[in-house]
């Protein structure tokens, strides 16, 4: 399914309409917008959630006190959001078509901070999907790409940025650090990010594309990159070598592989405090699910795909084993809903009482959630607000507030009502 240009990354059926339609503005824009929609509760959705708490434990803040404030817009399609780390407290904007842009001192400037959309192909799923800047960013220039080449494959690189000129990167100084021959368009994934351990995590789809998901099993397959979360170490310079404790090192297996067993994982992300993963991950036609691991020592490192759907039998029993990891949240898509978008642990200064939520959305209803766990190891969640507008992503800037983007180029920044 198409809608305004943005492939979902669910393989599930079209919906006659999710409000208004996506439009293309230039960057850049004069000014931040001043507009402040305010937040209001969504309904209930539609599945029983797993280890939920049936009343809250932990309190979920009053919505009415808080608003989704509009900070920028006219970005094309944007698929990532996040800092650069060094202090400078930009923001930096991916979009699907290939440019980078950065929101600085409440301007986005006028020239790209990266522009490389002529080597990006972006049709369906693909695009630039992916941005993280080296934890050393400050001091070596270092951040890196994830986008899908003119072959269709899937491209790691890294550019460097040049101390006399921090706001801009020539696209000829790219350095491929990974490549993966996708062989079928579709389910390219894209998110990375650093890790508390300071390897590079990467994430890949299982390539599959509708019902081609169904004739493969990429994602369990040990020997191909696909449906898989790559960890890498990329200290050593061009040449990644890997950590000694990924699951395949010493035995049959791509040693890049952290965990396998993802259909198309659109957004993972690690709470900045305490080092824990939430990964969600796209069905195919009937179940969204986020899972959650308690750090990146957790052993437990397959997410189930194709044997399950969420919880529930796909394609074949699950085989034995201990080594499964089980959605902490899956729901339906009796409503509307389609396809999960992995958000963030919320971990800024200026909302204290919103400390350890996890917030996350889904593509097709707009709808925004918060998730935390409570003193009894349960989870309670509360709907946040449904924008007419599908969600893309959420992120974060240095001081750990929580952003949305959405399909038609907005920028939204969690925050209390004025």
């Amino acid at each position: 399914m198409i809608l305004g240009g943005f492939f979902l990354i669910c393989g599930c059926q079209p919906i006659e309409s999710v409000g208004e339609t996506s439009i293309s503005i230039t960057v850049p824009m004069a000014t931040f917008s001043n507009q402040t929609p305010t937040l209001e509760p969504t309904e209930t959705l539609s599945s029983e959630p797993n280890h939920f708490s049936s009343e809250p434990i932990v309190p979920v803040p009053d919505i009415n006190k808080y608003q989704w404030r509009l900070i920028a817009e006219g970005f094309d399609q944007p698929t990532v959001l996040t800092h650069a780390g060094d202090g400078s407290q930009r923001l930096f904007v991916a979009e699907k078509t290939g440019r980078i842009h950065i929101i600085a001192d409440n301007w986005v400037n006028v020239e790209p901070f990266l522009d490389i959309h002529e080597k990006v192909f972006t049709e369906q799923n693909a695009g630039l999907l992916g941005l993280t800047f080296h934890p050393n960013f400050e001091q070596n220039g270092f951040f890196f790409v994830y986008y899908v080449n003119q072959q269709r494959n899937s491209v790691v690189a890294r550019y460097t940025v040049s101390q006399s000129e921090s706001d801009k990167v020539e696209a000829n100084s790219e350095q491929i650090i990974l490549e993966i021959d996708e062989g079928q368009a579709g389910h390219y994934a894209g998110t990375m990010t650093f890790g508390p351990d300071g390897y590079l995590y990467i994430g890949v789809g299982d390539g599959g594309l509708d019902n081609a998901e169904l004739e493969n099993n990429s994602a369990q397959d040990i020997n191909s990159l696909k449906g898989k979360i790559l960890r890498i170490d990329v200290s050593q310079g061009l040449a990644h070598s890997v950590p000694e404790d990924n699951l395949f090192v010493g035995k049959e297996g791509r040693d890049e592989i952290w965990a396998l067993g993802l259909r198309n994982p659109w957004g993972f992300s690690f709470d900045r405090e305490t080092g824990e993963m939430f990964v969600a991950d796209p069905g195919h036609n009937a179940i969204e699910e986020i899972n959650y691991l308690p750090g990146v020592d957790y052993r437990r490192r397959n997410f189930s795909w194709n044997f399950l759907e969420g919880s529930q039998e796909f394609l074949s029993p699950l085989p034995s084993g201990n080594n499964y990891i089980f959605p902490i949240y899956e729901y339906g898509h009796e409503y509307g809903f389609c396809s999960t978008i992995g958000g963030q642990v919320y971990r800024g200064v200026r909302m204290p009482e919103w400390q350890g939520f996890y917030i996350f959305g889904d593509f097709c209803q707009g709808d925004v959630w918060a998730m935390v766990r409570n003193f009894d190891g349960s989870w309670s969640i509360e709907g946040l607000a449904r924008f007419e507008t599908p969600i893309t992503a959420f992120g974060t800037d240095e001081s750990g507030e929580v952003y949305l983007l959405s399909l038609n180029g907005g920028v939204r920044l969690l925050a209390p009502n004025p």
